[in-house]
C-alpha cells in the first residue's frame, strides 16, 4: 500500500506536467517531489515488489528486480538529463538536497 500511496502521490504532485515521454516542462519540488526525485518509480517498484511478496510469486519479484527496476532507473537518468539540460543550476540544485 506505501508504494501505490507514493506512486499516487506523485502522479497528483506533477499535476499537467506529467508526460509518458519524458519532457522538461517545469521543474516540480513541491509535494512528494520535495523528498524524492521520482516517487512514481519508486512508488511502482514498492507495489510491483509488495504485490509480489504478498502473493509468495517468485517470478514476480524476479521480474521487479530484473526489468521494473532497471527500466525506471534508465528511465529517470533519461528525465534527469532532460531536466538538467532545461533546468541548469536549479535542477542540478534541487538534485543535490533530494534523493
Amino acid at each position: 500500500m506505501a508504494g501505490l500511496g507514493l506512486w499516487v502521490w506523485g502522479f497528483l504532485s506533477l499535476g499537467k506536467s506529467f508526460a509518458v515521454l519524458p519532457k522538461a516542462k517545469e521543474l516540480k519540488t513541491k509535494g512528494a517531489y520535495k523528498f524524492f526525485r521520482h516517487p512514481i518509480y519508486i512508488g511502482i517498484a514498492l507495489s510491483c515488489l509488495g504485490i509480489s511478496l504478498g502473493m509468495g510469486s517468485l517470478p514476480g519479484i524476479l521480474f521487479t528486480f530484473l526489468i521494473i527496476i532497471p527500466l525506471n532507473i534508465f528511465r529517470a537518468k533519461k528525465e534527469e538529463k532532460e531536466l538538467e539540460k532545461k533546468f541548469g543550476k536549479d535542477y542540478l540544485e534541487y538534485k543535490s538536497k533530494v534523493r
